[in-house]
């Protein structure tokens, strides 16, 4: 247990709410591998919402082990991606291990917190023991058949030109888990040795015990060696029976060197909405492909009447402006991160003052409302 431990601490995982993404050198991450499943063909239902479940009649519900050309052997191949699954041909059709799923059609079919995984959209990767053990022709009960594993694998992700040590993984995710259920990411680099990256349990008060996270985003840095040519990343689940799920979207693949060829990527602001003083400290988070950022305080919401324009380069995250500079009042705060193909931005209002009352309406709440009656009130000041 400890040389996992060692080994994912050496890695640098990261799990958060937001798209946290930090890595060594802090400079430029640009983008090599994205997936979000959007480009796989999906077939109609066969036994969810047919034979087990709420009723459902999806023309395009998932692309998975029943609808590969040689049907329920427990593989699948598509667009450089290949799965496993044992035992094979065992449980629900549409969940015999990975499954590409369309979201609704996953979440439909039994809901039970499927539905808090919001950032995934359109198409998503699923493994579900929990609907698989739902129904089988021939077995009355899957899970005796044996433990549900399955393992999801990537193509092969290009890293000509990457300097070393910057590669950051970062995907959304949807884990629940129960029982003996366990997951595990690996990566490996030039076709060698696979490596543990992140490991998963449902055993409370183990040290790798992961709590229901249904709707997060998990970003890794991952240490790419000198001179590695290529890598390949692995999504496991294993010794699951009747228990939970995993889910995943939204697979981005980042590093450092070459020039960024997509626009920058959304990225989270943080900024008090109360400040006492003049002088707010505001910060963000790594937008991927950015070059530069752009710090603005304006008078209005389409920031037409700037007081502060700053530039930045790709590897600051936060700033604070001198004292002097902002009059006390309401500002439109926003960071915008740029490169020569685009922009993404993140906006706030905040309020300045170092003598005006915070709760404003009385109300016993310091939140947005008394933002809202600051803004009414007083243009750039109080009088």
């Amino acid at each position: 247990m400890q040389e996992r431990l060692n080994r994912i601490a050496g890695l640098g995982l990261l799990a958060a709410c937001g798209l946290a993404v930090s890595h060594a050198s802090g400079g430029t991450l640009v983008t090599l591998y994205t997936e979000n499943w959007e480009g796989f063909t999906l077939y109609p239902n066969i036994e969810e919402g047919i034979l087990t479940g709420p009723a459902q009649n999806v023309a395009q519900a998932f692309f998975g082990d029943a609808i590969d050309a040689t049907p329920f052997n427990g593989t699948w191949t598509a667009n450089g991606w290949t799965q496993t699954f044992s035992p094979a041909g065992v449980g629900t059709a549409e969940w015999e291990g990975w499954s590409v799923a369309n979201r609704e059609f996953w979440v439909n079919s039994a809901f039970q917190l499927r539905e808090e995984f919001t950032k995934a959209q359109g198409a998503v990767a699923v493994a579900d023991p929990d609907e698989w053990d739902d129904y089988d022709p021939v077995l009355s009960d899957p899970e005796s058949a044996g433990f549900y594993e399955t393992t999801l694998t990537s193509p092969i992700i290009p890293l000509g030109g990457t300097t070393e040590n910057t590669v950051v993984l970062t995907f959304d995710s949807s884990w629940r888990p129960e029982d003996n259920q366990q997951v595990r990411l690996s990566v490996r680099f030039n076709g060698g040795g696979w490596q543990e990256i992140l490991y998963w349990n449902s055993f409370e008060g183990d040290p790798n015990y992961h709590p229901d996270a249904t709707n997060e985003t998990v970003s890794i840095n991952i240490n790419n060696p000198a001179g590695a040519a290529d890598m390949q990343l692995r999504w496991e689940m294993f010794e699951a029976g009747n228990d939970w799920w995993w889910a995943i979207d939204n697979i981005v693949v980042a590093g450092e060197g070459g020039d960024p060829v997509n626009p920058p990527t959304p990225f989270n602001l943080t900024a008090d909405t109360f400040n006492p003083n003049t002088t707010p400290t505001i910060s963000w988070t790594q937008s991927i492909n950015a070059t530069g950022y752009e710090v603005q305080f304006a008078n209005d919401s389409a920031y037409a009447d700037l007081d502060l324009a700053v530039l930045l380069d790709a590897d600051t995250r936060t700033y604070t402006p001198d004292a002097g500079i902002l009059n006390p009042g309401v500002y439109y705060v926003r960071v915008i991160a740029r490169n020569t193909v685009g922009t993404a931005q993140a906006a706030k209002i905040i309020g300045l003052d170092a003598s005006c009352q915070a709760d404003l309406n009385a109300d016993g709440v310091k939140n947005f409302f008394d933002v809202q009656r600051f803004l009414g009130q007083f243009s750039r000041g109080c009088d």
